[in-house]
């Protein structure tokens, strides 16, 4: 591969990462405004709000990665049980780093909260890349 080649790549592979960034922080403000609103306006339970955020900001975040983040011309029905496992393992695995962080005291609570906030995305980001929407 030739280096225009190469930096044309690099270039792709850059904005589909913006775009992956743009699509998860946009399902991140949309689940705590679901939860928010359900809590505030209608006096919902948190775990109730939560769970109503979360599953919001996960069909936002699905179509969202399928259709502009990573562009994928894959059958809806081919990609969506694999995000499925994607983010819920990156889910769990997320509170699993973060409990033992926190339970070993490796790190403060707050940083180990960030931690785990910076490393599942990126894990998450690789993994839909190369599993969930690759065009094989």
């Amino acid at each position: 591969m030739s280096s225009p080649s190469r930096a044309g790549a690099l270039l792709r592979e850059v904005w589909t990462l913006v775009r992956f960034s743009l699509v998860g922080g946009g399902a991140t403000l949309l689940h705590f405004w679901v939860a928010s609103l359900l809590v505030v306006a209608w006096e919902a339970s948190p775990f109730l709000a939560n769970a109503a955020g979360f599953a919001t900001a996960f069909l936002f975040s699905f179509v969202g990665q399928h259709f502009f983040a990573f562009r994928s011309r894959r059958r809806v029905t081919a990609t969506i049980l694999r995000f499925t496992l994607v983010a819920l393992t990156a889910f769990l695995a997320s509170n699993l780093v973060l409990a033992g962080l926190v339970q070993w005291q490796a790190l403060p609570p707050l940083a180990a909260t960030l931690l785990a906030a910076c490393v599942i995305p990126a894990v998450s980001f690789v993994l839909y890349r190369w599993w969930v929407f690759h065009p094989s």
